[in-house]
């Protein structure tokens, strides 16, 4: 057998390759990192206890100085308890987590830009986020977010809620960022979030009606206490990191000349009520954007919003029987996908492939075909990207070429109250002195 190495070398010219390959370097790697300091800074909102908080509005303002953030390992943390003449009055999330309570977010930078405006929030995280995630990590780590199942199948008293005059207290619960709107959850992984953008951004959060954000638990004397439910001790902390003097005046040149571009996902909603005995759903999303990149429609029951006692937030199970979309010419699929109310294989499939989990085997779905056909879990899906495996491959779309829905349902009486996602890219660009948002 040849002893010989390969006379390619690296490390200028000290190391071959082929003992680098083989991991025969004993020597202590260079120092990569750019952060001078790191610490957690936690910020409140302009009122911190927020009692009977349905349908009121927590203000923030951020102050980071010149500190970047590492979104990944920032979280809002706050506590719940129920208002409820009853003080054995218990409540779950149901389906959903403690992300329920939060209705839409509404983030401005410090010189006026909207940056994102996530309307009907908490029906799109439970939505992205159980298709996104994994089962095992909802049974675990999505504990202290409010989801509520266990490895066993069974319920969980981590994600309950308690009567505020109750012995049991209140309950905490931590949501990391990424679950309150896709402008936290860059479209880089790992990318930190550059200060201009950070400091001072203006966020609000509107906070949903308790009737639709909770399921009331136990007896009726029990769930019709509840009127409403307090949130104290709101709080966000991020990961704020300095940078190198060096790495900073790098940075803020780049920004004075051509601007820091942040790519991340948004999306937009659009709203429709179809009436009970209606079979047909041709809903049209006119938003103009230059990288459509899916479509998720949630189909809830117009019964059970508003009401204590009922999962707001549980679809409809395998309720089409036929459907496709069409944007402009094209047509996805150009034949519709035909099922019956048992049998949804397809419909499950498409659900897979929009959330490219066809090509991410061992990253696999928290929805099973279990729960999407027969639970609480349905939706139709559609991805509209011209190669899934690539980034920026969305369609165009505007008022002259917009999205349509053909949906044909089950002949019935339900009432149906459907929301529709657009996921699109956003260009943020980052100056010194202002951010334009480009979509």
């Amino acid at each position: 057998m040849s002893s010989q190495v390969s006379d390619t070398s690296v490390d200028n010219d000290t190391v071959s390759s082929d003992m680098l390959v083989n991991n025969l370097v004993y020597r202590v790697g260079s120092a990569l990192s750019l952060v001078t300091e790191r610490t957690g800074v936690r910020y409140f909102p302009q009122q911190q206890q927020i009692p009977s908080a349905s349908l009121t509005t927590s203000t923030w303002d951020l102050n980071s100085g010149v500190s970047y953030a590492n979104l990944c390992n920032s979280y809002l943390a706050f506590d719940l308890s129920l208002v409820s003449s009853d003080s054995t009055s218990t409540a779950n999330f149901g389906s959903g987590s403690a992300m329920n309570i939060i209705r839409s977010v509404i983030l401005k930078s410090r010189s006026g830009t909207e940056l994102c405006r996530a309307d009907n929030a908490n029906v799109w995280s439970r939505n992205y986020h159980v298709n996104m995630l994994s089962a095992q990590y909802l049974r675990r780590e999505g504990l202290i977010e409010g989801w509520d199942v266990l490895e066993d199948g069974s319920a969980s008293t981590t994600a309950r809620v308690y009567a505020s005059q109750s012995a049991t207290g209140n309950r905490r619960f931590v949501l990391p960022l990424a679950r309150l709107a896709p402008f936290f959850n860059s479209y880089k992984k790992g990318q930190k979030l550059p200060s201009a953008i950070l400091s001072g951004m203006h966020m609000e959060i509107v906070f949903e009606d308790h009737r639709t954000a909770f399921l009331g638990l136990g007896t009726s004397t029990q769930y019709n206490g509840i009127s409403n439910y307090n949130v104290s001790n709101l709080s966000i902390m991020i990961d704020c990191l300095t940078l190198t003097d060096d790495t900073q005046r790098a940075l803020n040149t780049e920004a004075a000349e051509g601007g820091l571009e942040i790519v991340s996902n948004q999306y937009y909603v659009s709203r429709m009520v179809s009436p009970s005995g209606e079979t047909e759903l041709n809903m049209q999303i006119r938003k103009s954007v230059s990288q459509a990149e899916s479509v998720s429609l949630v189909i809830l029951n117009t019964s059970n919003l508003l009401v204590i006692n009922a999962d707001s937030f549980a679809g409809f199970a395998g309720d089409a029987t036929s459907h496709n979309w069409r944007l402009g010419s094209l047509y996805f699929p150009k034949t519709p996908i035909t099922n019956t109310e048992t049998q949804q294989q397809e419909n499950y499939f498409l659900t897979l492939q929009t959330y490219n989990k066809n090509d991410m085997l061992f990253e696999e779905s928290g929805v099973s075909y279990t729960t999407y056909a027969n639970g609480p879990y349905y939706s139709l899906n559609v991805c509209m990207e011209k190669d899934s495996g690539l980034n920026y491959s969305g369609l165009p779309c505007n008022n002259s070429r917009s999205i349509e829905s053909l949906i044909t349902f089950e002949n019935d009486d339900r009432a149906r109250t459907c929301y529709a996602f657009l996921n699109y890219v956003s260009v943020i660009r980052t100056f010194i002195d202002n951010v334009s948002v480009a979509i």
